[in-house]
C-alpha cells in the first residue's frame, strides 16, 4: 500500500497499527515518488508512536522479475530509509523447482555492505524543529472523492520545502496535535488543514500564544472534523484573518512589494502566477498583510496570450497575513504556495514558505546545511551514546532520462 492508501481500503492506520510491535510496509517510489522514501518513515513513526519499522522498497524496476534498478539507485533508497530511522528489506523470487538465482545476492552485496558500513550510527530520536500536520480528517471529508488535488498537493508541497531546504521536520498527526505534544517543536505547518474540530483548533491556539510558530495555508481549520463549514476560520484570531469567500481564477498572481521581509530572495515586484483557488481575507485589526492578490485582465489595449500576461489589477485582499498572538507567531496564506510549489515546482514559492517558517519558529534551526536541494539532511539524537548524528544523503541515482508518450488528437 502507498502511504495514503490505507483509507482507500476502509483503515485507519493508526488504529491497524496499534496492536503491532514492528511495523512492515512497502514503498513503490517509482509510483509514488522519491519523496514517498523520506515521508514514510516519519508518517510511520507518528502513526505508531516510534515504534521500530522497516519497509521493501523492492529491488526490480517494474514487474517482480529478475531486472535490477541500478545500483546506485537502490543504494540512495536504501540510504534515505536508514537516515529517516527505517530499515530496509527485500523479496526474492525462486524459480518453480524452488532454486534461487545467485545474481540477485551478488547485486544487492555492495547496497547490503554500505548500510552495514553506516549502522553504528543508525537510529536514534529526531531533534525538534518543525512539525507537519497530516490531516485525517481533511483527506477524508474535504478531499472526498479527489484528495489528491484537494488536500494531499499542500501537505506534500509544504514536505518538499522542508525537505528541500534542508529543514529538519516531524510529521505529526490528529493524535500529536496537542499543546503538550506541539511543545517540543518551535514551528508547526498547518498546509490546508481544513478539517479542525474545536479542541484541536484550542491546542493550536494555547500552543502559539505560548510561544510556538504557525504557518498555515487556504482553508485551515473553516470545517469541522466531519466536514460541516464554519461560518468563520476556528483559528481566526490565531491567524489574523476573517474568510469572506473563495475566488478561481485562470489568471491570479500574488504580488509583493520589494520591502516585505518574508519575500527576501523573491524578483522585487514580479507578479507570482497562482493557478489555483484561493480565499480572500478581511485582515484583523492587529494582524498585517503583506502583499496582494492580483487579477489578470484580458483587454483590447494589447495583446493577451499564454505567453503575453495580461493587464494587472491589484485588488484588496492580501496575498499573506502576518500576526502575532500571546508570544508566538503567525503566518496565513489564503492561497495554496505549498500545493502550487508540489504541482509545479515554482522556486518562488519554497522561498516564500521557507522564510515564512524560519520566521514563525523565531530562531534558526539547529542543522544549517549549504547544499543542493537534491541532498537529504536529517538530524538524529543517540543520547545513549552522547551523540548527534547528521545524515547526508546525495540523492543523484542513475534514473536516466525519462519522457511521457500522449496520445495525439487529430482533429477533421
Amino acid at each position: 500500500l502507498d502511504m495514503f492508501g490505507y483509507w482507500f481500503h476502509g483503515q485507519d492506520p493508526e488504529e491497524i497499527s496499534e496492536p503491532a510491535d514492528h511495523i512492515t510496509q512497502e514503498i513503490h517510489a517509482e509510483r509514488e515518488g522519491f519523496l514517498a522514501l523520506s515521508l514514510h518513515p516519519r508518517f510511520t513513526r507518528a502513526i505508531t508512536n516510534g515504534k521500530p519499522s522497516d519497509a521493501d522498497t523492492f529491488r526490480h524496476s517494474g514487474d517482480l522479475d529478475f531486472a535490477f534498478k541500478p545500483v546506485a539507485q537502490l543504494k540512495a533508497e536504501v540510504a534515505s530509509l536508514a537516515a529517516n530511522g527505517m530499515g530496509t528489506m527485500f523479496e526474492d523470487l525462486i524459480y518453480p523447482e524452488g532454486r534461487i538465482e545467485p545474481h540477485t545476492y551478488t547485486t544487492l552485496r555492495p547496497v547490503c555492505d554500505a548500510i552495514a558500513a553506516i549502522e553504528p550510527w543508525m537510529g536514534g530520536t529526531p531533534v525538534p524543529y518543525v512539525a507537519v500536520f497530516f490531516s485525517k480528517h481533511t483527506r477524508l471529508h474535504f478531499g472526498q472523492n479527489d484528495p489528491g488535488e484537494r488536500y494531499l498537493l499542500n501537505f506534500l508541497g509544504a514536505c518538499k520545502v522542508l525537505l528541500e531546504s534542508h529543514i529538519p521536520f516531524d510529521i505529526v498527526t490528529d493524535r500529536g496535535l496537542t499543546a503538550k505534544d506541539l511543545s517540543r517543536y518551535r514551528a508547526l505547518v498547518l498546509p490546508n488543514a481544513a478539517c479542525l474540530d474545536d479542541v484541536q483548533n484550542e491546542a493550536v491556539r494555547n500552543y502559539v500564544e505560548s510561544g510556538g510558530g504557525l504557518v498555515s495555508t487556504f482553508m485551515t481549520s473553516l470545517f469541522d472534523s466531519t466536514g460541516k463549514i464554519r461560518s468563520d476560520f476556528g483559528l481566526g484570531q490565531v491567524l489574523g484573518a476573517k474568510f469572506r469567500d473563495t475566488v478561481t481564477l485562470p489568471l491570479s498572481y500574488l504580488k509583493f512589494d520589494a520591502e516585505t521581509e518574508l519575500a527576501r530572495g523573491l524578483p522585487p515586484d514580479v507578479p507570482l502566477l497562482h493557478r489555483a483557488i484561493q480565499t480572500r481575507v478581511r485582515v484583523c485589526a492587529e494582524a498585517v498583510a503583506q502583499g496582494r492578490i492580483v487579477y489578470g485582465q484580458h483587454g483590447l489595449n494589447r495583446l493577451s496570450s499564454p505567453c503575453h500576461p495580461p493587464e494587472m489589477s491589484a485588488s484588496t485582499y492580501p496575498a499573506m497575513v502576518l500576526n502575532s498572538p500571546g508570544k508566538g507567531r503567525s503566518v496565513y496564506f489564503p492561497g495554496q504556495p505549498d500545493g502550487l510549489y508540489a504541482k509545479w515546482g515554482h522556486p518562488e514559492y519554497k522561498v516564500l514558505l521557507t522564510n515564512a517558517v524560519t520566521w514563525a519558529a523565531g530562531q534558526a534551526a539547529p542543522l544549517q546545511v549549504d547544499a543542493p536541494m537534491c541532498v537529504e539532511a536529517t538530524l538524529l539524537a543517540q543520547p545513549e551514546q552522547g551523540r548527534v548524528v547528521v545524515h547526508l544523503v546525495n540523492y543523484q541515482p542513475e534514473l536516466g532520462r525519462t519522457f511521457t508518450l500522449t496520445r495525439e488528437k487529430f482533429v477533421a
